[in-house]
This record gives structure tokens, sequence and C-alpha cells, in this order.
């Protein structure tokens, strides 16, 4: 993470996909690295963009 919201990765939207086709606890730990570096980090981005920009 470097702070700067850069929008979700590319994998993003068939990581959610593939979660709600398997929703097993089993498969998501198997894919943990990519929901972290698609999808966590970069909200994690967003969120601190949008709370320096509003506060």
């Amino acid at each position: 993470m470097d702070g700067a919201f850069k929008g979700f990765g590319p994998k993003a939207i068939p990581f959610l996909k593939a979660l709600d086709f398997h929703q097993s606890r089993e498969w998501f730990l198997e894919n943990r690295d990519l929901f972290e570096k698609e999808l966590r980090d970069p909200f994690s981005d967003l969120v601190d963009t949008l709370t320096e920009r509003f506060a």
C-alpha cells in the first residue's frame, strides 16, 4: 500500500465472482493473497484517500 487510491486490481471482479461461486472458507484461504492484493489493500487506500480529503 502506498496510500493513494488507484482503483481496484484487474482481478478484483473475477475474484468476487469466484468467491460467490465457491462460497467456502477453504477456497478463500487458498486465494487470500489475491484478495489482499486486488481488494483489501486498494480499499484501504480508498478509505485513507477519502479520510484525508474530507477531514
